[in-house]
């Protein structure tokens, strides 16, 4: 299964649980490409995303992880981090996968709720197909929740995807995914952070078109 129109008729029938029956029905859900995130990693080691020192008590935090590829990829750099999913069928193939990698316990997963768990703060926090993947009506929320879960003066780094010349809410909205623009994304949480940056991929990535990395600063 991995046709949009077929995740988006499970997700209708199932609410929340659908993101569960997806992973249960295909460990290569539409989503999922196998790998760490090609912009995410150009970024990283080509020095544009002013990360703080990976030493001991600085946290990363990656909602909706899937599969973790891109939590493992912080942990491996020495980061504290955490991979969070709603699915437990998600988790469980996120610490299959990890396990095969041999690397050091620097990255851990939790199944829970993005919007209610208790897991603290964080120094940076990567959003790639999570806010996508929420139903318009939770932004709000979400909104609320990412400036409680980043401390003062921490990164919210964000793949903004996808972008595209459709209703980002209300009538005649779709998803997921759910349609977003960089100017959207800012405008929902300007009150909390600072808009660092806004660049379309300079490399070749799948979806070019659709993507934008953007950096946004927690304010203190």
């Amino acid at each position: 299964m991995t046709d949009r129109a077929a995740m988006q008729k499970i997700m209708k029938e199932n609410g929340d649980l659908g993101w569960e029956a997806v992973w249960k029905l295909t460990d290569s859900p539409p989503w999922d490409n196998g790998q760490v995130q090609p912009l995410l990693r150009h970024y990283i080691e080509n020095n544009k995303v002013d990360l703080p020192p990976a030493k001991e008590g600085v946290r990363v935090l990656i909602p909706g992880c899937g599969k973790g590829y891109d939590a493992v990829y912080f942990g491996s750099l020495g980061y504290e981090t955490v991979g969070l999913d709603l699915s437990p069928e998600g988790i469980r193939l996120a610490e299959e996968w990890y396990s095969k990698q041999g690397l050091n316990g620097k990255t851990s997963f939790i199944c829970d709720d993005f919007f209610t768990c208790d897991i603290g703060q964080y120094d940076v926090v990567y959003d790639y197909t999570f806010f996508c993947a929420l139903n318009p009506n939770k932004r709000q929320e979400y909104k609320k929740r990412m400036a409680e879960l980043v401390k003062p003066g921490g990164l919210l780094l964000s793949i903004v995807f996808p972008i595209e010349d459709r209703p980002i809410e209300g009538e005649g909205a779709t998803g997921p995914p759910w349609c977003v623009s960089p100017e959207y994304y800012n405008g929902l949480i300007k009150e909390e952070f600072k808009w660092l940056l806004n660049e379309y991929p300079p490399i070749e990535v799948d979806n070019r078109n659709k993507k934008r990395f953007n950096i946004f600063k927690r304010e203190f």
